[in-house]
C-alpha cells in the first residue's frame, strides 16, 4: 500500500485534535483524557487551537481514502510553553498514529 504524505491545512484541525487525544493517552497506566478534557485543559489544548497559524507547519499521512498519522510542529512562547519548551524559536513537535 501506497502511503501519502501532504501538508497538514487549517481544515485538518479535527484530525490533529484526534491525534493530540491518542498522543496523551499513551499511557494505559493512567485514566484516559477524553477531547473535552483536552480542550478544558490550556497547557495541552495550545497544540492544537487556532491551528493553522502562519508559523505552524505539519503532515498527513494518507493510505488509500484514511488519514492514517500526523507530525506537527508549533513554536511556543515563554508565556505559554508546551511540555518540551526550549526557547521561542525552536518549535515542539508532535506526532501521532
Amino acid at each position: 500500500m501506497t502511503l501519502n504524505i501532504c501538508d497538514a491545512s487549517a481544515e485538518d484541525v479535527d484530525f490533529l485534535a484526534a491525534m493530540l487525544l491518542e498522543a496523551v493517552n499513551w499511557s494505559r497506566d493512567r485514566q484516559a483524557a477524553t477531547l473535552q478534557s483536552i480542550m478544558n485543559t490550556p497547557e495541552l489544548w495550545h497544540y492544537v487551537s487556532d491551528w493553522k497559524r502562519s508559523s505552524d507547519f505539519g503532515f498527513l499521512a494518507h493510505q488509500a481514502d484514511e488519514t492514517v498519522g500526523a507530525a506537527w510542529a508549533r513554536f511556543m512562547t515563554a508565556d505559554d510553553p508546551g511540555y518540551g519548551f526550549i526557547g521561542e524559536d525552536i518549535p515542539e513537535l508532535l506526532r501521532g498514529e
